[in-house]
């Protein structure tokens, strides 16, 4: 049992690393700082875990480490990229008015916002007045593309370029 408050207590730690690092560096990629933070603080973890337990105690607590990080990063991301969480985010402070809703959330601002995060992780370059993928997202849609065939989603694979 304490192997596995241990495993919280190390995710808590990764927690509020991870919001010191945005804090202090507000720039970096927060998913990819999560990542830094998460397997620095989970390697600790481990090592002082097998210092303390049998391996038989350690192995479930670094699957817990694991499953809290994942969870916690499925649902930042979701959270970032959703719409209506980011609705709600800005409706917390008070009521917005509907032009104010509008211009906030057309669909050639949902576009650009969406647009410049593919840059900033590295998926498009600007090319003149348009995007073009990067080697990494070409990649990238080979993988997806090859999941999907893997997966039989073949209809759907047939509408990427890879």
């Amino acid at each position: 049992m304490a192997a596995l408050s241990y495993a919280v207590m190390s995710f808590l730690l990764t927690l509020i690393t991870h919001v010191a690092c945005a804090m202090v560096f507000p720039s970096v990629n927060r998913v990819k700082s999560f990542l830094v933070v998460g397997a620095l603080v989970g390697v600790g973890q481990v090592l002082v875990a097998l210092y303390r337990w049998p391996l038989e105690v350690v192995v479930p607590s670094v699957v817990l480490y694991a499953f809290l990080c994942e969870l916690y990063l499925f649902a930042f991301t979701l959270a970032l990229g959703s719409i209506s969480a980011n609705l709600l985010m800005r409706l917390r402070h008070g009521p917005l008015l509907p032009r104010t809703l509008n211009e906030h959330y057309s669909g050639e601002l949902m576009t650009r916002i969406r647009l410049d995060r593919l840059c900033q992780s590295g998926f498009l370059e600007k090319n003149g007045e348009g995007w073009v993928p990067t080697a990494r997202a070409r990649r990238l849609a080979k993988l997806f593309a090859k999941l999907r065939r893997f997966f039989r989603h073949d209809q759907a694979a047939s509408n990427i370029v890879a």
